[in-house]
């Protein structure tokens, strides 16, 4: 507290402080997003910190499908449990708003503990413009999800190992902070293992450089740490569940996709950015090797975890934010060492006024084409804090018009129905791949949607009553399934919004409701 006291009191130290304070507050803003809880699993975790605090089935929570009535005897090893507990209890003290906030401030915690590192060890610019290099793959997921805290826990794992290797954390500090974060972090996001690959990385790093106390004590460490992942409801099955969880995957999630999969099919600015940050890094690592006769310290963890997370972001597009957020101290150091060349480089350029000219029209040009990109910006259309306007129209209506199941609903949404309508109704379906037979996502969730036959089978096995879709769902079979609901006169739409569309069953028993509710078919763009 007193070193940071003396770094705002400090005439010399006084407008640094200022220019980090403003670039992380700048951060913070790409993390002022409403929720679209139409389509986030937010409401799911919220449920599952309601149903474990309240001791009622908490054990069919951890273990098994408990939201799903399509399949609710598949094993679910729960491996976010505890992030449920954790924003239930936000949202009881203050809603959706706080948790916005809650998440903006675990984001930004993340952002200034690897800044305030890379200002230590490298300055203010190298700072500045690193973190500015890595804000568009940071900022590609900011919705409030147990990532963020994942994030959290890589920059924390990061400047302790740091701190420790350069003498400034005792041992004692050491094992207290990282046992203790890793026994929170195990129980709340899949992504504990990226602690472990630190505390390994770090390891080998002390191997190489022959210090034999480091090696025993992170050695311990990383045993000991590795014996914590079994504190949890599942045990080991818990434990291994990151190394496991994609052989149980039967539907395909953009977040876990490759890269340049992803790019030719959706070749948007972050994406190609990505490409350019790799091409970055592969200079920064040749530039190290070139410039560093003597190789510091921290060369091997930095370009370790550069390189490894790159090459996780190439295969599993998820990691890019941490891949961002670890590439801040390497590409600071980068940076750093090019400063030299840089300032004589300004200098000879200063006395050129036609290079100078050149040199300032490709920086304007450089500036303008960041802000038509717009991933250098934090503006966007879900700016605010708490949920989206009027997103709970549609479940609104259903508890109004007291309708009921069984629901047939789409991948994306079942999280928003889990929130307002369990225990009442089930869902057929919702984001959790892992929690659904493989077979499951191919027979009763594609197919039907594609073809009308496997759809009656399915209707005839489960007895739908009620359809509630996110029409925004762009995948070839709900768009079809979509348009084929639209034309059948075994289903009457009776409300549609910005996102949701709900048809109910045409039976006797729905008469009524169907005679005053149904939409005109003009509004789907069908003549009678």
């Amino acid at each position: 507290m007193r070193q940071l006291l003396t770094f705002f009191s400090s005439k010399k130290t006084r407008p640094h402080a200022v220019a980090l304070v403003c670039f992380i507050g700048f951060f913070a803003l790409f993390f002022v997003r409403q929720i679209n809880l139409v389509t986030a699993d937010l409401g799911r975790h919220i449920v599952n910190g309601r149903e474990i605090l309240s001791g009622i089935n908490h054990s069919e929570v951890f273990s098994t499908n408990y939201y799903s009535y399509s399949h609710p005897d598949a094993p679910f090893i729960n491996h976010h449990w505890f992030y449920g507990v954790i924003v239930y209890s936000v949202y009881q003290v203050v809603g959706f708003t706080g948790l916005s906030l809650f998440n903006l401030v675990i984001a930004t915690l993340a952002f200034g503990l690897i800044l305030s590192w890379t200002y230590k060890k490298h300055g203010l610019w190298p700072t500045l413009l690193s973190g500015l290099l890595s804000i568009p793959l940071i900022t590609t997921r900011t919705d409030v999800r147990p990532e963020t805290l994942s994030l959290l826990g890589v920059a924390l794992y990061f400047v302790v190992l740091d701190q420790f290797v350069h003498k400034k954390l005792s041992v004692s500090w050491l094992w207290i902070l990282l046992l203790t974060t890793q026994l929170i972090w195990q129980n709340t996001h899949l992504f504990f293992v990226l602690g472990l690959f630190e505390v390994f990385i770090f390891w080998i790093s002390a191997i190489i450089n022959k210090k034999r106390l480091e090696i025993i004590q992170l050695g311990l460490l990383g045993i000991v740490s590795a014996l914590v992942t079994l504190i949890n409801p599942n045990g080991v099955n818990g434990a291994l569940m990151p190394f496991r969880i994609f052989s149980s995957y039967g539907y395909e999630v953009y977040e876990n996709q490759p890269l340049l999969f992803l790019l030719q099919r959706f070749p948007t600015p972050t994406l190609m950015y990505e490409l350019l940050f790799a091409g970055i890094g592969l200079v920064g690592i040749l530039s190290f090797a070139w410039f560093c006769k003597k190789k510091t310290t921290s060369f091997f963890y930095l370009t370790t975890f550069f390189i490894v997370l790159g090459i996780a972001t190439f295969k599993v597009i998820r990691l890019e934010s941490f891949w961002g957020l670890l590439g801040i101290p390497f590409s600071a150091a980068l940076l750093a060492l090019w400063q030299p060349q840089a300032t004589r480089f300004i200098e000879t350029i200063q006395k050129r006024p036609l290079v100078l000219m050149f040199a300032s029209t490709a920086l304007f040009g450089v500036v303008l084409l960041m802000i038509w990109a717009g991933i250098f910006l934090p503006f966007s259309r879900l700016l605010g804090l708490g949920l989206i306007p009027k997103s709970t129209t549609s479940v609104d209506f259903i508890k109004e018009e007291q309708l009921s199941g069984p629901i047939f609903n789409n991948y994306d949404i079942g999280g928003f129905l889990i929130f307002y309508l369990f225990p009442a109704e089930k869902v057929f379906v919702d984001n959790r791949p892992e929690a659904y037979p493989v077979d499951f996502f191919e027979e009763e969730y594609r197919a039907p949607q594609n073809k009308q036959e496997p759809w009656k089978q399915l209707d005839k096995k489960y007895h739908f009553n009620l359809i509630v879709f996110n029409r925004l769902d762009y995948t070839p079979w709900g768009q079809a399934f979509l348009v084929a609901r639209i034309q059948d006169p075994e289903w009457a739409p009776i409300f549609v919004d910005d996102q949701v569309i709900i048809f109910l069953k045409n039976t006797d028993r729905n008469v009524s409701e169907i005679e005053r509710l149904r939409l005109p078919a003009e509004m789907f763009g069908i003549r009678k």
